[in-house]
C-alpha cells in the first residue's frame, strides 16, 4: 500500500513537472526553433485546458498570450477561442457579467468563421452564467443549441457533456425523473468513449439527485467514484467539491468523523485555490453540521467565519443564511441581544436586496418606456420626412407642368398646395390635442385607483393590527407594578421586551405606510409574497418558505391580485388552525398555466366533514379561482397537514414584462 501511494505521488509530481515544462516552452518559444504564430496559439489553448483546473493565474497568462498573438496576426478563430478561455477564467472567479460579455464576443466571431466547435462550447458555458442569474429559459435554450451543434459535428463526448448539464439543470428545478434520464444517456455514451473527466461529472450529478431524494447510500457511491477519478487526474477544484458533497452525505448518514474530515479537507483546498464562494459554502455547511448536533458554540464559530470571509463579497444568499442561523443559534443559548442584532442585520440585508430589485425593475420599466417613446418619435419623424419628401416631389412635378402649360394653372396648383399644408397642420394639431387629452384621462384614472387601494390597505393595517398591538402594549404595561423591584434581571428583561414591543408598533406603522404604495400593483406578485413570507417569519410562530419557478415576467394585474388574496386567506387559515411549524408557498409557471401551492405540516382536518359544514372558507377560495378561469383543490387528513393547489390558465395577452 505504501509503495502504491509513493508511486501515485511520483506520477502526480512528474505530471506537474511535465506541464510546467510545456507551459515554459509555450510561453517563451523553443530556444532552438521559433514556432509559427498559429501553432503557438493552438499549443497555448491546449495547455490552457490542463492548467485551468490547477492554477487559474497561469491559465490566464496563457490565454492572454494567445489573444495578443491572435489579434496581432488577425487570426479570427484564435481570437474567438482565446476570448472563450478568458471568459472561463472570469466564470471561475464568479464574475458572471464580465464572463458573459467575453462569451458573446467569442460567439459572434465563431459564427463568422463557421467554427462550430467553439460556438457550441460557448453556448455550454453561457448556460453556467444564466444558471447563476436564474434565467431558466436562457439556460435550456443555450444547452439545446449546444446539443444540436455537437450532434451535427458528431462529437459524442460533448453530447454527453450537454446531457450532463441538462441533468443538472432538471435536478435544480426538482424534476428528478428527467434528470436521471439525461444522466443515463450521458453515462451510456461515456462508457463507450471512456472520457473519465466527463464520467466523473456524471457521477457527481447522479450523487446530487440521489442526495436530494434521500438515497444517501447511492449518493455516497457516486461521489466516491467521482473523487477517485479527480484524485487520479489531480483536479483539485473538482476534488474539493467532491469532498463537500461527501461531507453532506456522511452527515446525513450520521457518520460524524467522516463528515468532519471531508469538510475540513474541502476547506483546505478551496482556501488554497482562493475560491471564496465555494470556501464560504463549506464553512456554512460545517456550521450546519454542528448545529444539527446541538454543538451551538462550534456552529456559531463557523457561521461567523462564513460572514468574515464574505465581508467584502456580494454573495448575499449565503450571508442571509448565516445571519439567520446566527440569530437562531444565539437565541437558543439565551443571548437574546446578539440574536436580535443578527436578526436586524438579516432584515436590513434582505430589505436592501428587495429595494435593489425594486429599483432595478423600475429602471428597466423606465428604460423600456424611454425606448418606446424614442421609437415613436423616430417613427413620427420618418413619417413626417416621407410626407415632406412626397410633397416636395409633387411640388417639383407641378412646377414643371405649370411651366409647360400656363402661368394661371401654376398659380392654381401653388394655392392648392398651400391649402393642403394648412389643413395637414390643423389635423396634426387636433390629433395631438386628442392624444394629450386621452393621456391625461388615463393618468388620472390610474392615480385614483392607486390612491383608493393605498388608503384601504393602510387603513386596515393601522386600524386593525395597530390597535391590537397597542392593546397588547397596554395590557403588558399593567404588569409594570407587579414586577419585583428588587429583581434587577426581571426588570431588565421587562424593559427589553417593552422596547421591542414599541419597535413592533412603529414597524406596523411603517409597514402601513409602505403598503399604501400598492405592493402587488407596483412590484408584482412575487415581491408581495416575499414580503408576506418575511412578516410570517418575523412573527416566530411559523417558518415560511417561498419557491418560484418561471416567474421572471409579471402576470396581468387582476390575476396577481386574485392569487395574492387567495394566498393571504390560506396563510391566515394555517396560522389560525393548523398549529404548523413550516409553511411552504410555491409558484410554478409554464407557457400555458400557473400552479400555486400552499402547504403546511400542521394537524390537518377531515376534508369530507369540512365539505359537509356550512363554512364559507373553501367556497370562497373556489369562487376566487373560478373568477380567474382556474380551479382550486385541497387535500388534507388529520395529523398529516394540508396542501392547497390553485391552477390558473395563462394566455399570451395576460403576460407582461416585469
Amino acid at each position: 500500500m505504501i509503495i502504491l501511494r509513493l508511486g501515485s505521488s511520483l506520477l502526480k509530481g512528474f505530471r506537474k513537472f511535465f506541464v510546467l515544462i510545456i507551459y515554459t516552452q509555450t510561453l517563451f518559444g523553443y530556444s532552438q526553433k521559433k514556432m509559427p504564430d498559429t501553432v503557438l496559439i493552438n499549443n497555448n489553448l491546449d495547455l490552457f485546458k490542463k492548467l485551468v483546473s490547477r492554477n487559474l493565474d497561469s491559465a490566464k497568462q496563457v490565454a492572454d498570450v494567445s489573444y495578443s498573438v491572435a489579434q496581432k496576426i488577425n487570426y479570427r478563430r484564435g481570437i474567438s477561442k482565446s476570448l472563450f478561455c478568458l471568459g472561463k477564467i472570469l466564470l471561475f472567479k464568479d464574475k458572471n457579467d464580465s464572463a458573459l460579455n467575453y462569451f458573446r464576443l467569442a460567439l459572434k466571431i465563431s459564427r463568422e468563421t463557421s467554427d462550430l466547435e467553439t460556438e457550441a462550447e460557448v453556448y455550454l458555458k453561457m448556460n453556467v452564467v444564466y444558471q447563476a442569474k436564474g434565467q431558466k429559459d436562457s439556460m435550456y435554450f443555450s444547452l439545446f443549441k449546444a446539443l444540436k451543434i455537437f450532434e451535427k459535428i458528431q462529437n459524442s463526448v460533448k453530447v454527453a457533456s450537454v446531457y450532463n448539464s441538462l441533468g443538472e439543470l432538471s435536478c435544480n428545478y426538482g424534476d428528478y425523473k428527467a434528470s436521471l434520464e439525461y444522466l443515463d444517456k450521458a453515462k451510456n455514451i461515456l462508457k463507450v468513449h471512456t472520457d473519465s473527466l466527463s464520467l466523473a461529472t456524471t457521477y457527481v450529478n447522479y450523487g446530487i439527485v440521489y442526495y436530494y431524494t434521500d438515497k444517501y447510500e447511492s449518493a455516497l457511491e457516486n461521489f466516491l467514484k467521482a473523487k477517485t477519478i479527480h484524485e487520479w487526474r489531480d483536479y483539485q477544484l473538482y476534488l474539493a467539491k467532491d469532498l463537500n458533497y461527501l461531507g453532506l452525505c456522511y452527515e446525513a448518514m450520521s457518520k460524524d468523523k467522516l463528515a468532519r474530515l471531508c469538510f475540513s479537507e474541502a476547506q483546505y483546498l478551496f482556501k488554497k485555490l482562493q475560491m471564496t464562494f465555494e470556501y464560504s459554502q463549506v464553512l456554512y455547511n460545517t456550521g450546519i453540521y454542528f448545529w444539527n448536533r446541538k454543538e451551538v458554540d462550534s456552529a456559531i464559530t463557523y457561521f461567523e467565519k462564513t460572514l468574515h470571509l464574505l465581508a467584502n463579497e456580494n454573495f448575499h444568499t449565503t450571508k442571509l443564511s448565516a445571519y439567520s442561523m446566527l440569530a437562531e443559534a444565539y437565541a437558543s443559548i439565551g443571548k437574546h441581544l446578539e440574536a436580535y442584532n443578527y436578526h436586524i442585520k438579516y432584515s436590513n440585508l434582505n430589505d436592501s436586496l428587495l429595494n435593489m430589485e425594486k429599483v432595478k425593475q423600475i429602471a428597466e420599466m423606465q428604460t423600456k418606456y424611454d425606448t418606446e417613446k424614442k421609437e415613436q418619435q423616430i417613427t413620427l419623424l420618418d413619417e413626417q420626412n416621407k410626407t415632406k419628401t412626397a410633397q416636395r416631389n409633387v411640388l417639383i412635378a407641378s412646377s414643371i407642368v405649370l411651366l409647360v402649360l400656363f402661368l394661371g394653372s401654376g398659380i392654381y396648383f401653388i394655392q392648392r398646395n398651400r391649402l393642403a399644408k394648412k389643413n395637414e397642420q390643423i389635423a396634426r394639431e387636433e390629433i395631438s390635442g386628442l392624444l394629450k387629452e386621452q393621456e391625461i384621462k388615463s393618468y388620472n384614472a390610474m392615480i385614483e385607483g392607486q390612491e383608493e387601494e393605498r388608503k384601504r390597505i393602510a387603513t386596515d393595517l393601522h386600524d386593525r393590527l395597530g390597535s391590537m398591538l397597542s392593546t397588547v402594549k397596554l395590557l403588558f404595561s399593567s404588569l409594570d407594578e407587579k414586577i419585583d423591584k428588587n429583581q434587577q434581571e426581571n426588570r431588565t428583561q421587562y424593559n427589553q421586551a417593552t422596547g421591542i414591543l414599541d419597535e413592533a408598533v412603529l414597524e406596523v406603522r411603517r409597514i402601513s405606510h409602505n403598503l399604501s404604495t400598492g405592493m402587488v400593483n407596483t412590484f408584482g406578485l412575487v415581491p408581495a409574497l416575499e414580503e408576506l413570507c418575511e412578516s410570517i417569519d418575523n412573527s416566530k410562530i411559523i417558518k415560511c418558505k417561498l419557491l418560484c419557478y418561471g416567474m421572471e415576467n409579471r402576470l396581468d394585474q387582476q390575476t396577481e391580485i386574485g392569487l395574492f388574496r387567495m394566498v393571504q386567506e390560506l396563510v391566515n387559515n394555517a396560522l389560525k388552525h393548523s398549529k404548523a411549524k413550516q409553511l411552504t408557498i410555491q409558484l410554478n409557471r409554464t407557457s400555458e398555466s400557473l400552479n400555486l401551492t400552499v402547504e403546511d405540516d400542521g394537524v390537518g382536518f377531515d376534508l369530507a366533514e369540512k365539505m359537509k359544514s356550512n363554512g364559507m372558507g373553501l367556497k370562497n377560495l373556489e369562487a376566487r379561482a373560478a373568477k380567474l378561469n382556474g380551479a382550486y383543490f385541497v387535500d388534507s387528513k388529520p395529523g398529516r397537514g394540508t396542501i392547497s393547489i390553485i391552477e390558473v390558465p395563462l394566455s399570451h395577452d395576460t403576460n407582461t414584462n416585469s
